[in-house]
């Protein structure tokens, strides 16, 4: 269940920036706005979503550094952003040049905190297990 929980989050995270990416060039160039947020909502999710994925295979399967994860994760935005924008014919390449710098500023920026955050929690679990294998230890002497 918590596996679900995380990947729900990661979608709804996701789907909040896209929004927040797209949400001032919609504005600017489109008369109905609701179509358009709901694109940029399900960009930002299928971005975030593999994004998740990529980046947790390169991490167990590939290297552990964080550089390769963020370099995934640059890429993915960069090509998942830009390529959204040209799918949802924006014309305009100053636009999808604002999109994917707004899309990397958020999306690495996020994905900072979460990679801080996590370390922080696996940080505290070393440590937490430690405590008990030294405690189990001392309790079998």
């Amino acid at each position: 269940m918590r596996k679900l929980d995380e990947i729900l989050l990661v979608a709804l995270v996701s789907a909040a920036v896209g929004i927040i990416v797209a949400l001032p060039f919609i504005l600017l160039t489109e008369k109905a706005i609701l179509a358009p947020i709901v694109k940029a909502a399900a960009a930002g999710m299928a971005i975030g979503l593999i994004a998740r994925h990529i980046t947790i295979y390169i991490f167990l399967n590939i290297n552990q550094h964080p550089v390769y994860t963020f370099a995934a994760i640059f890429i993915i935005i960069l090509i998942g952003t830009g390529g959204a924008a040209i799918l949802f014919n924006t014309q305009n390449k100053a636009f999808i040049a604002g999109m994917v710098i707004l899309a990397e500023i958020i999306g690495m920026s996020v994905s900072l905190v979460l990679h801080r955050y996590i370390s922080k929690l696996n940080d505290q679990l070393e440590k937490t297990q430690e405590k008990f294998m030294t405690v189990s230890l001392r309790d079998k002497t």
